[in-house]
Order: structure tokens, then C-alpha cells, then sequence
């Protein structure tokens, strides 16, 4: 084989070396970007349930804003 096809090979051996490399990392950033996007619904899910937590909380305290100020209003 003369040494312009050895080296020829060499390069496609690295080449392809490069490119199984490059996908393994693509794969793990997909990966890392799927478990991303579970983590950020999982965050939305609880910032929706802390905004009807705290609407809840709002309605009590009304509540009792209301109690305190008609029990004041009967003195």
C-alpha cells in the first residue's frame, strides 16, 4: 500500500473516531436536555401549586381582616 493511502486511511480512522466521540456527546447533551425539560415542568408544577397556595392563603386572611373589622365595629 503506498504511503498516500496509508495515510489517507489514517485520517478516516480518525475521522471516525472524531465522529463517534462527537455523537456520544451529542447523545449525552439530548440526554441532559430531556431531564432538563422534566425538571422545569416539575418547577412549574409547584410554582402553580404555590400560586393556589398562596391565593388560598389570601382568601383566609381576608377572612379574618373581615372578622377583625366587624368585631372592632361592634365596639
Amino acid at each position: 500500500m503506498s504511503e498516500r493511502v496509508e495515510a489517507i486511511l489514517e485520517v478516516l480512522a480518525q475521522q471516525t473516531l472524531a465522529n463517534a466521540q462527537n455523537t456520544e456527546v451529542i447523545r449525552r447533551a439530548f440526554e441532559a436536555i430531556a431531564q432538563n425539560t422534566e425538571a422545569i415542568g416539575r418547577a412549574f408544577e409547584a410554582i402553580d401549586k404555590l400560586r393556589a397556595r398562596i391565593a388560598e392563603l389570601r382568601d383566609v386572611v381576608e377572612q379574618r381582616n373581615r372578622a377583625i373589622t366587624y368585631l372592632l365595629s361592634q365596639d
